[in-house]
């Protein structure tokens, strides 16, 4: 064959191949407001269905009772969790005004310590500004975030409904086959498990120190965990300004601090990798480009997806010799 027109078909076929990813994740960013709730809803599908399976097989459950059961499940756990977030907010709305002065307060000690070492601040100017906030708007934006959650969870519920009802037989050679879908659910079952662990720790430290909005701040880590890398740095700063207000820089500050960096040093170093071994054999370079791209194209939704989709991809393409080498290149092999 002509050296010619094979190099000229290789550029084609590259060429094919770049369009066509860059139609798909076009499509994929325009259409998020759908596809975000639909693979949240098929991941959870993938997790329970197991479980519908279970009632249905050895307690002889009608299929419907078992959907129904699970479907009840499912709404209880998603409703506590948005009731935990929205009286979270309520708190933080009602002590606006107390968490307005404590910061004044700390602002004052903190000029007080740079005079002390020959540092003048106007302190009535920062004032000024701090009195001028709008942190009742800034609460009144995170309501409604909750109240968008409470749309998307919806919309979850939906596509759920009818993936569920919809159920056919499994078969092997779907797309999702059993041990994709046995892969999937075991990461998320193990995911959900320690990131439970971070947050309740969380929770149970900030009672004992009497740091406010220690269930918010609880229900954040969890979520924060299922981000990969970043996750467990943003868990441990979001809290941080709280506790500078409540403490000021002082032993306990530093002790809240040590305590939640060894938290989420164990869980994320020791206790995920113990569980979940080598996460897919996703290379740790691909899982954050993983992670950029879906948070690019879906957000902070793309973000707690990244590494369940990008396993999905993964163990889709293992299927197809002709795919070799892009599995090859998410397990690092460069």
């Amino acid at each position: 064959m002509n050296p010619l027109i094979s190099n000229k078909s290789s550029i084609v076929t590259a060429c094919l191949v770049i369009l066509s990813f860059l139609a798909i994740t076009m499509a994929l960013y325009f259409m998020r407001t759908v596809l975000v709730p639909f693979v949240f809803a098929l991941f959870l599908y993938i997790v329970t269905s197991p479980l519908s399976d279970g009632m249905t097989q050895k307690f002889k459950f009608p299929k419907w009772l078992s959907i129904t059961v699970v479907l009840l499940l499912i709404l209880t756990l998603s409703s506590s969790f948005v009731l935990l977030l929205g009286q979270s907010v309520k708190t933080l709305i009602q002590d606006s005004d107390l968490y307005q002065m404590k910061l004044i307060s700390f602002l004052d000690t903190f000029t007080k310590i740079l005079e002390q070492r020959g540092y003048g601040i106007d302190m009535d100017v920062i004032k000024g500004y701090l009195v001028e906030l709008p942190i009742l708007y800034w609460i009144k934006g995170m309501s409604g975030i909750i109240f968008e959650s409470l749309t998307t969870i919806s919309l979850i519920m939906v596509f759920y409904f009818f993936l569920m009802v919809g159920e056919r037989s499994k078969k092997e050679n779907g797309i999702f086959s059993q041990e994709i879908r046995n892969n999937i659910t075991s990461y998320l079952m193990t995911k959900s498990f320690t990131s439970m662990c971070a947050g309740l720790s969380v929770i149970i430290l900030f009672y004992i120190f009497q740091i406010p909005l220690a269930i918010l701040f609880g229900v954040t880590t969890f979520l924060m965990h299922f981000i990969p890398n970043i996750g467990s740095f943003i868990a441990v700063g979001l809290p941080f300004p709280v506790i500078l207000i409540q403490y000021g820089f002082s032993v306990e500050t530093l002790m809240i601090l040590v305590i939640l960096s060894i938290i989420q040093f164990f869980i994320g170093n020791v206790l995920d990798p113990k569980l979940m071994g080598d996460s897919f054999g996703i290379h740790p370079v691909m899982i954050m480009l993983a992670l950029l791209f879906w948070g690019f194209i879906w957000g902070i939704p793309g973000a707690f997806l990244a590494v369940p989709l990008t396993a999905c991809i993964k163990l889709i393409l293992m299927r197809y010799d002709w795919a070799k080498g892009v599995t090859d290149f998410l397990e690092g092999h460069f």
